[in-house]
């Protein structure tokens, strides 16, 4: 089920009100299919560091809604996510505050269960994406300040979802969010923080010579900075 492919990772902080940017080829995603997770309906999870070494962790992002855009079938049907969550580890840390660095492997997945509108279940509490880090997660943090994170991943979606909206699940190749979090505080250890107050998770398919291009380019940062298309104006987003 697992064929793995490049993504990216990356993460901006501003303040008590934040944004972690998961993305790769943001610029390309409008004209390739996409798979566009959101949290139309629900908001939660937490963002943290134990300081002192080990792994940056985000748990429990919440997540109801995935809707196909630009694909060859069912483009723009919201699909219902029920229960799902966004979960990561990263690999643990190199160095702290102000400049962190985490290192590679860990995980990357979303996992829950797939409804249509009509009561179809394509995907009965299971993983929905999975995925690891190839490259080190760098930031900076500071208490009250901007803080930003960053790294290179690869990632893969269900065969049952990825055919749903008529794409061979071989051929998901980035991946892109925006995660707003709230209540950020950096400890005296170098320790993080965080409530996730937005949580939106997209993965395309991108023909191989972007691929190349896309992971060394494409890395977005802002502070509480809503990418993509907008929880309720997707192109030609529908119902299934």
């Amino acid at each position: 089920m697992f064929n793995l492919k490049p993504a990216a990772l990356g993460a901006a902080c501003l303040g008590t009100a934040a944004t972690m940017t998961l993305t790769s080829a943001s610029a390309l995603a409008a004209t390739f299919p996409m798979l566009s997770f959101d949290d139309v309906e629900v908001a939660g999870g937490t963002l943290t560091y134990a300081g002192e070494g080990g792994s940056l962790v985000g748990t429990d992002l919440l997540l109801d809604e995935v809707t196909g855009l630009y694909t060859p079938l069912n483009q723009g049907v919201d699909l219902s996510c029920l229960g799902c969550t966004l979960d990561f580890v990263t690999g643990d840390n190199i160095s702290e505050s102000p400049n962190f660095i985490f290192g590679t492997g860990g995980t990357v997945t979303i996992s829950g269960s797939i409804l249509t509108s009509t009561g179809t279940l394509l995907v009965d509490n299971d993983v929905i994406i999975s995925g690891t880090f190839t490259e080190n997660i760098v930031g900076t943090a500071i208490d009250g300040l901007v803080s930003s994170f960053f790294g290179i991943g690869i990632n893969d979606v269900n065969d049952a979802l990825s055919g749903y909206y008529g794409v061979d699940a071989d051929l998901w190749e980035f991946a892109t969010t925006n995660i707003s979090l709230g209540d950020v505080e950096v400890g005296v250890n170098g320790s993080i923080l965080a409530s996730v107050t937005n949580t939106d998770f997209d993965t395309m398919v991108v023909p191989e010579p972007l691929t190349i291009l896309g992971a060394g380019t494409a890395i977005a940062f802002g502070g509480a900075f809503k990418r993509k298309l907008g929880k309720k104006d997707k192109k030609g987003s529908t119902k299934a």
